[in-house]
């Protein structure tokens, strides 16, 4: 796989005049500080605390006429791990040392006025605290919208180490996907080679090959990049922070399997709270990026990434994706339960989408198992039978 840079990076300020222009009007429209107090407020007055896009789907799901209405509860602080040395960015974008990436935020404390602030916001969202690897047994990726696709059913697991990421899937459903395969592993370093598997029962074997970042997979609209937020390795595109704005998410969901807006299930029913946001922008530098441009709404604290929009090379935007999830203070850590990617037409209207929902007690960390690129060596999928951990006692998903 190539993985070198397709070019230099542009610098800063080069890259802010780059960026999709409704990024810079939805800035210049928002403000650092909006105070909200908790209650129950109509949505129509809280755009200014959305990204771009949510008011179109907030429109599709009024129901007789009646606008949403959305439930905002107090901010909470977040005790979360950080490093507790001073980390460097080589020339290259490379981080000094990622010994601890998966458990702790390299640059705690970040600020926009500080130097490569865009590629130190990303490298937070790379090593941000995962508990360890961490399983998702039996979740569902449900279709959204007026012509929804299949409902399918799948364990995954991802991994977390020194040297990179993993991740592998498992297919439980529908049946005649059952038991296929997928396993992936993605490096820190820049020019370290990834990988990835797919494995078929039809075929019995394991093949490998590049597969496109920016193409839905098993018939959904996520893809290899679009999953939590953004996924990937940090020299596909190049950063650039245009400021800190508060927003609204889903970040300590009140339910145990998340629940969606009727009637096109696009966006969470479910208590909001405001939290401060750096909006960090990345732009296309390697041709294997899966989008022009991606937009990440990166919370300031812990790093989760609330919100993304993609973009196309022309700065039209064709997805968008909202976070939700709930807090485990055992793991420290914010949990994804619940996501919601949706496509959009030319015009910023929403057309599809693919919804994830996981039940919480369904999410298994692993504090002490490796991850490194012998773990998730796709090639050995149909050699050997990988394991999967077993439902909590009283845990019971497929019923909500």
């Amino acid at each position: 796989v190539e993985t070198s840079a397709a070019q230099e990076p542009l610098a800063p300020e080069a890259l802010i005049e780059a960026v999709p222009a409704e990024l810079r009007t939805w800035m210049a429209q928002t403000s650092l500080s909006r105070p909200l107090s908790p209650g129950s407020y109509p949505v129509d007055q809280l755009l200014d605390v959305f990204p771009p896009h949510t008011p179109q789907l907030f429109a599709t799901e009024v129901t007789s006429g009646t606008v949403p209405a959305i439930r905002v509860v107090a901010p909470r602080v977040y005790q979360v791990p950080v490093s507790d040395r001073v980390h460097q960015l080589a020339p290259n974008g490379n981080l000094d040392d990622t010994t601890r990436c998966g458990r702790e935020l390299p640059f705690p404390g970040l600020l926009p006025s500080a130097n490569r602030a865009g590629l130190k916001a990303v490298w937070n969202l790379l090593c941000r605290n995962r508990g360890g690897s961490y399983e998702y047994l039996a979740h569902r990726l449900r279709g959204s919208g007026p012509d929804p696709h299949r409902l399918i059913i799948m364990n995954g697991w991802n991994g977390f180490g020194p040297q990179g990421s993993g991740i592998r899937g498992l297919l439980i459903s529908p049946n005649d996907q059952k038991g296929n395969e997928m396993m992936g592993w993605m490096p820190w370093a820049r020019d370290a080679a990834d990988d990835f598997y797919s494995y078929q029962v039809e075929t019995r074997r394991a093949r490998g090959g590049s597969v496109p970042r920016g193409v839905g997979m098993m018939g959904t609209y996520f893809t290899r990049e679009r999953s939590f937020g953004w996924d990937g390795q940090f020299y596909f595109y190049d950063w650039v922070m245009l400021g800190e704005r508060p927003v609204l998410t889903v970040l300590d969901s009140r339910h145990e399997f998340p629940q969606y807006l009727p009637v096109n299930r696009w966006f969470p029913d479910d208590q909001w709270m405001l939290r401060p946001a750096f909006l960090v922008v990345g732009k296309r530098a390697h041709k294997q990026a899966g989008s022009g441009y991606v937009a990440l709404w990166l919370d300031t604290a812990t790093f989760e990434p609330l919100w993304t929009i993609y973009y196309t090379e022309a700065g039209t935007s064709h997805n968008i994706m909202g976070l939700t999830f709930k807090w485990s203070a055992q793991y420290q850590r914010h949990v994804t339960i619940g996501k919601s990617m949706v496509e959009l037409d030319g015009n910023g209207v929403p057309v599809g989408g693919t919804v994830f929902e996981a039940k919480f007690c369904s999410i298994l960390h692993h504090p002490d198992a490796p991850a490194d690129a012998s773990v998730f060596n796709g090639r050995q999928m149909g050699t050997k039978t990988l394991s999967w951990s077993n439902l909590p006692a009283g845990c019971v998903v497929g019923q909500e």
